[in-house]
């Protein structure tokens, strides 16, 4: 960005300051450089972010990564143990344990390790 700023800022002020008999100052100030870059350069970020979010929220309808997917993708018999055990909370997030008690009352799997046997 500093070569952007000589070429489009320092230059053209020294060839007025020549043709008009004005003092040069060549001052160069840092606050005015890379700001059009990083704002380009945030937009590009922020864009991809979208497209990522998007194609996330698409793989998340199809329900590709849920715990019976994944068993039904790579197993053909799966047989679950432990099914009864609950992780500990050794630091007591608020909240933490209600979450799991509420999702094995609803039949559903609270975390992202099952363990069991399968072929």
């Amino acid at each position: 960005m500093l070569i952007t700023f000589f070429f489009e800022t320092l230059i053209p002020e020294y060839l007025n300051c020549t043709l008009h008999g004005k003092a040069f100052s060549g001052r160069i100030q840092p606050a005015r450089i890379g700001k059009r870059k990083d704002f380009w350069n945030q937009l590009d970020i922020a864009y991809k972010d979208l497209l990522i979010q998007k194609t996330l929220t698409t793989l998340k309808r199809q329900k590709l990564t849920t715990p019976d997917s994944f068993k039904g993708q790579f197993f053909t018999d799966f047989k679950e143990l432990y099914k009864s055990r609950m992780t500990s909370d050794p630091v007591n997030f608020p909240g933490f344990r209600l979450s799991i008690e509420k999702t094995l009352k609803n039949n559903i799997t609270p975390c992202g390790i099952i363990a069991g046997i399968g072929t």
